[in-house]
């Protein structure tokens, strides 16, 4: 089957853009060559004075100057945020709230889509692949901590420059530049951080220059013990427990990474980055009876979990028709072996899942310079192949439920249908992309770009595979394409202050976890079963926004509007009428599959500032009093064809629907003291979707009276302290999270966040 989508491409726009005249206005200045390494980093750690590029917008302006609600945090913010890993120093960052399935699933929601729908990338390309599962994931915990240099969080539509996937928004995980912009030849550094409700991490390196050459190697370790939540912890768990620690909450990372810069040839860098993280004995918490109450659930895990990457890049940054050329060339593997021990049909039962990813692309971005137009062009090649092996061990008789007497009965040579997708799954994405910003005056600007894409699949599968009983064995071999556009207004009235408009469109093509994957939703023993006949999502985004920025003070607001046809979604269904989507002792009846609805809707808006009060003749010289805080709303609902009724019902997105946030004063003296008290809050989440009321990561937490699912809003208070000496070699920071010891839990997690948790962190360079 081959699908044909013609969105609404903005070429006659950008070709307008490319003619116009304006010999009044002066025109943008080339871009620098490309030098050794700056002594001062920039805010994310890309240490060259190379016209720097925002790998999800492919613009060189600096984000304050872009049309987009752009929001950027630095190794130093990462450094000092709350939570075990740099993921989930997101949560509450404008438009992403941080869900938590287990202690090292932690997946971002941009304005209410996660997981497959929501596009991550990995120094500017793409980490999302085709085995993303429906709902949230936990991949992007696996970027190598130590490595890091920032993290750019871009919302609204990117797929016009960055291809399938971010509907609603992108994250890059931006790699530290290999040398991190210093100068001498050996430079190591410490940093740890430490916690008493959660565990405890450390990381080391070291940066350097020699001759030409820059580079870093650095790596880290973590030991995370199971949580220790709330005062009210215990009532969520189902064992007896009079104490507030979190069964099946821990698990240990260790990760390192290298990177290496060539700058010995004038107007060229070249560079390689190459690392692995790996995370061990890591539980899926509401996978166990402890958390979810059903005594047939015994284990959930991952053990191990890897993903490894290889990332050569060359830039070239010197004059001419074509004054900066960009090419990646990138390698990806994921894997990971998954447990499952549970009681069946009574028997005692274990499978075993073992996937692995890899993903072999190149991306090519050219950028010239035309009077006052910016054009930025190029593509994108990638494959996906996939590897998946299974096995089940189970007792031969009923009643028998020692392990012991457990054995071999399924694999995938007599079972190939019961692997997560496919084995030997290839999947491949192209994608070719025109852009151009055009600065009409000093302060109008006009964005518009136009993109082909193009994915395709080709898998085996056999009738065994649940969703394909009826198709039998057979080949798939389809694909889809989209063209998708962009377009957006900037208008600065005056310096400090941007505002933007925009329209642009989004597009996903389904993966291998649509088409053909098999899912567990939650704990139950309901199965979600894969569709071949999905169509791709189409999104379009309506945005207005602005924002102020004067030194460290900044004010930004941004409402939207997206509307997303034929949003794939899991479509629950109640055969046998007794009101609970399950499928005990395999009665067919109950089914789960993901299905196109009719259209989705979400709209909401983003309000945040950090702002410097003006009182400066009554605070110690060169200090700063500010007040910050971050306010997010968003709201969400689909339409789903209801066969039984021949009408269409409508439907709250799961998770979509909150109004969440942080709030704060902040200290900051001139000798390096800084301290803050914070809440982080949520109002309750009263409009759960009907998926909502059948999960046991919202029913442990169900609000008496509201409907099935709805979760108790929440507010916690956060005290923290820290100095760091001028020049910043050395930093330590002391904290009270949670002060209050309140319960709570984000939507869609399986565990409940830290409760009282005394924190100190440090770092050091030398």
């Amino acid at each position: 089957m081959y699908h044909r989508r013609l969105l609404v491409p903005t070429l006659a726009l950008a070709a307008f853009a490319l003619n116009a005249e304006e010999a009044t206005v002066a025109p943008a200045p080339a871009p620098a060559p490309v030098p050794a390494p700056a002594t001062t980093p920039t805010t994310n750690d890309q240490g060259s004075s190379t016209p720097l590029v925002i790998s999800a917008t492919r613009l060189t302006s600096a984000p304050q100057d872009q049309p987009y609600a752009f929001y950027q945090h630095g190794r130093n913010e990462l450094d000092h945020q709350t939570g075990r890993t740099a993921v989930e120093a997101l949560n509450n960052t404008p438009g992403v709230f941080v869900q938590k399935t287990a202690g090292n699933q932690s997946s971002p929601y941009i304005r209410g889509l996660t997981g497959e729908q929501t596009l991550l990338l990995f120094d500017g390309v793409r980490l999302s692949n085709a085995m993303f599962r429906p709902g949230a994931n936990q991949y992007s915990a696996l970027i190598p901590d130590s490595s890091i240099g920032g993290i750019d969080v871009i919302l609204g539509s990117s797929s016009t420059v960055t291809g399938s996937d971010g509907l609603t928004g992108a994250i890059d995980f931006c790699l530290a530049e290999a040398g991190r912009g210093l100068e001498q030849a050996v430079s190591p550094w410490v940093s740890g951080r430490a916690g008493t409700a959660d565990g405890y991490r450390g990381a080391a390196g070291v940066d350097g220059r020699v001759g030409d050459v820059a580079y870093s190697i650095d790596g880290g370790y973590a030991y995370y013990h199971d949580l220790v939540g709330g005062k009210d912890a215990e009532d969520h768990l189902f064992n007896g427990k009079n104490d507030d620690e979190i069964p099946n909450s821990g698990f240990r990372e260790y990760h390192f990474g290298g990177r290496v810069a060539y700058l010995g040839l004038a107007n060229n860098r070249f560079e390689l980055a190459t690392g692995m993280t790996e995370q061990s004995d890591a539980p899926r918490a509401d996978g166990y009876q402890q958390n979810n109450g059903s005594a047939a659930a015994i284990s959930r895990y991952y053990d191990p979990q890897t993903f490894s990457y290889v990332h050569a890049r060359h830039i070239y940054g010197g004059a001419g028709a074509v004054p900066r050329v960009q090419t990646t060339a990138y390698w990806h593997l994921q894997q990971e072996e998954q447990f499952r021990e549970d009681i069946n049909n009574l028997r005692y039962r274990r499978r075993q899942y073992q996937d692995e990813i890899s993903t072999l692309g190149l991306d090519l971005q050219l950028t010239s310079f035309i009077k006052q137009h910016e054009l930025t062009y190029g593509g994108t090649i990638y494959q996906d192949r996939s590897s998946n092996d299974f096995q089940r061990i189970r007792t031969q008789v009923n009643n028998d439920l020692n392990p012991d007497n457990a054995v071999q009965d399924q694999s995938s040579a007599s079972n190939p249908g019961s692997t997560t997708v496919p084995d030997g799954s290839v999947y491949n994405g192209t994608g070719v992309f025109l852009q151009d910003f055009w600065r009409i005056t000093d302060q109008w600007d006009l964005l518009a770009g136009i993109r082909y894409s193009r994915y395709d699949w080709d898998f085996d599968v056999t009738a065994d595979r649940a969703g394909y009983a009826a198709i039998g064995n057979t080949t798939i071999d389809e694909g889809v394409d989209a063209w998708t556009g962009n377009l957006r207004l900037g208008f600065s009235p005056v310096s400090p202050v941007y505002t933007f408009a925009g329209v642009s469109q989004g597009f996903r093509a389904p993966n291998l976890s649509n088409l053909a994957g098999i899912q567990d939703r939650g704990s139950s023993t309901i199965q979600i079963q894969g569709n071949p006949e999905l169509d791709a999502e189409k999104s379009l985004t309506y945005e207005l926004g602005g924002r102020w920025t004067e030194k460290r003070d900044t004010v930004a607001l941004t409402a939207f509007y997206t509307t997303i046809k034929d949003l794939i979604q899991v479509e629950y269904t109640d055969g046998d009428g007794d009101g609970v989507i399950t499928a005990p002792n395999g009665a067919p009846d109950d089914s789960a599959r993901v299905v196109n609805s009719e259209q989705a809707r979400l709209w909401g808006l983003e309000f945040s500032f950090d702002y410097g009060l003006p009182i400066a003749a009554w605070l110690p010289s060169g200090a700063r009093l500010s007040l910050f805080q971050v306010t997010n709303w968003v709201n969400g609902k689909v339409d789903t064809y209801n066969p039984a009724t021949a009408s269409v019902d409508e439907f709250k997105i799961s998770k979509a629907n909150r109004l969440f946030g942080q709030a704060g004063v902040r200290m900051d003296l001139q000798q390096g003291w800084w301290g803050l008290v914070r809440t982080r809050w949520s109002t309750a989440y009263n409009d759960p979707s009907p998926g909502d009321g059948l999960d046991i990561r919202h029913t442990v937490w169900q609000t008496p009276g509201e409907d099935p699912g709805a979760m108790p809003g929440y507010a916690v208070l956060d005290l923290k302290v820290g100095w760091v000496i001028p020049g910043g070699k050395y930093w330590v920071d002391l904290g009270v999270e949670n002060l209050l010891n309140r319960s709570y839990r984000e939507p869609g997690s399986g565990i409940d966040g830290s409760g009282l948790n005394l924190i100190a962190s440090a770092g050091a360079r030398f």
